[in-house]
């Protein structure tokens, strides 16, 4: 039997399959709030552990760019793929996009490159993939259109496209604080410790949730900080924190 409070465990990231998965089979269909057990990327370390009332989004676009191939000792003959791309990728910094008073803003950021050439010769493509952090409202098409804006106005010649995946993209998102589950949290649990509900720049299966259940969705978890690097850490004391942080939320919901 489930009642109408429950307590879910998953932990996943890349395309969030299983996040996808779980929602059609609606296991979650009477959820009213979701809480993850996750650290948010939270900046500020001076806090007994880290709450996130929302996130940012992201999906992937693929680029093209063409050159004109020619034997490299005639190099005046030709267009070199990899010396355009690079020319595109230093002149990011001219896009202007959208920015959000809480979620920041949009970012194009460049993470995976490849091009060759047979032999003894100069590569007519190359490609790029650039991760999208993005704000609510920026879509692929609103980036896309910029991406192609400025390879005009550097005479590159490119391809744009959104990287296909099995799973749809993670948009942006925020939690409506005036939400009533919300409210008794801050109440009658965050006020008992030194936090400041923040929003995470990363994006995760929250962002999933988000969207599908149309319910509060935000993340409770311990201080830590260099995320995806070899000195990734947490704090032990804020562990213990946010132990008693869900406590406290399990003891206010039950």
């Amino acid at each position: 039997h489930r009642g109408p409070d429950q307590t879910d465990f998953w932990c996943e990231e890349n395309i969030s399959l299983g996040s996808y998965t779980l929602i059609k089979t609606g296991f979650f269909k009477n959820l009213r709030m979701l809480i993850s057990a996750e650290s948010g990327q939270i900046i500020n370390n001076a806090q007994d552990f880290s709450v996130n009332y929302g996130r940012n989004g992201r999906f992937v676009i693929e680029a093209t760019v063409l050159g004109v191939s020619a034997h490299a000792a005639r190099s005046d003959l030709a267009t070199n793929a990899i010396t355009q791309t690079a020319r595109l990728l230093t002149s990011l910094h001219q896009i202007s996009l959208p920015e959000h008073i809480r979620l920041g803003r949009t970012e194009i950021i460049p993470y995976f490159m490849e091009s060759h050439a047979d032999s003894f010769s100069i590569p007519n493509h190359s490609m790029v993939r650039f991760n999208i952090i993005t704000v609510p409202g920026v879509t692929s098409p609103v980036v896309i259109s910029e991406l192609k804006k400025l390879c005009r106005s550097l005479k590159i010649r490119s391809h744009f496209s959104v990287m296909k995946r099995l799973t749809p993209y993670m948009e942006a998102y925020e939690i409506d604080r005036n939400n009533k589950h919300i409210q008794q949290l801050e109440s009658l649990v965050f006020s008992h410790f030194t936090i400041l509900p923040d929003y995470a720049r990363s994006v995760a299966d929250e962002n999933r949730f988000a969207h599908s259940l149309n319910i509060p969705v935000i993340s409770v978890g311990p201080i830590g900080g260099n995320d995806h690097t070899a000195n990734e850490w947490v704090s032990l004391s804020s562990m213990q924190k946010t132990f008693e942080g869900y406590k406290q939320i399990i003891d206010v919901f039950s």
